[in-house]
């Protein structure tokens, strides 16, 4: 997805900085493993919540994380009307 045409949720900026979808939208703006390196992408739901935890979940628990870069996006942390945005912007085929 192009990050002109992810969903323009807007929240005020802090201190300068893009909402939290507009931060990961400009991630996927970019062509993965082409202008950044490849990065799986996945978003915890609670603080309780671990990476592995939602790898597991996908059948991904035996993935070596050494290997493989992973951003994590603590939805939690994001403001209540963002978080299923952002989740599906974090969603991979």
């Amino acid at each position: 997805m192009r990050s002109e045409e992810a969903p323009r949720a807007r929240r005020p900026r802090i201190d300068g900085l893009p909402s939290p979808v507009e931060r990961v939208a400009h991630l996927f703006g970019h062509r993965l493993g082409v202008d950044l390196p490849d990065v799986l992408t996945v978003a915890l739901s609670s603080p309780a919540q671990s990476v592995m935890d939602v790898l597991t979940g996908e059948g991904l628990g035996d993935l070596d994380l050494a290997a493989v870069a992973v951003l994590a996006v603590p939805l939690w942390a994001l403001p209540a009307d963002q978080r299923s945005t952002v989740a599906a912007l974090c969603e991979h085929p």
